[in-house]
């Protein structure tokens, strides 16, 4: 019989993930228990300190992604919730509310070309 090269299966998808152990479920811990990290909490501060300041123009997506070397509020967000994360916040779940919260307490972009729905 021949013999399969490294990283080759052969079974079931179900027999492959049987074989991953993916310890305990990541269950969603909530948006209250969140904003009860230091971290998470000065982060939803940071957000809603940002004022739109009447220029010319204001856009949020600028704060929240970022521009150029700026990593924006996003990628601080990433660091703190979601895969990968130390602060026990792994849940898609707990990064989409938190990600919904931090970023609605942006002020609306204004004559900056974004689309708003």
């Amino acid at each position: 019989m021949a013999t399969l090269p490294p990283g080759v299966w052969i079974g079931t998808l179900a027999d492959l993930l049987d074989e991953v152990d993916d310890g305990p479920a990541d269950e969603p811990k909530g948006l209250a228990a969140m904003l009860k990290v230091g971290a998470i909490a000065e982060l939803v501060r940071d957000c809603a300190s940002i004022k739109d300041d009447g220029g010319e123009l204001f856009c949020a997506n600028a704060h929240w992604y970022g521009r150029g070397t700026s990593q924006g509020l996003k990628g601080r967000l990433k660091r703190l919730v979601g895969w990968g994360t130390t602060l026990g916040f792994a849940s898609e779940r707990d990064y989409s509310d938190l990600y919904k919260h931090a970023y609605g307490q942006l002020p609306d972009c204004r004559n900056c070309g974004c689309f708003i729905l």
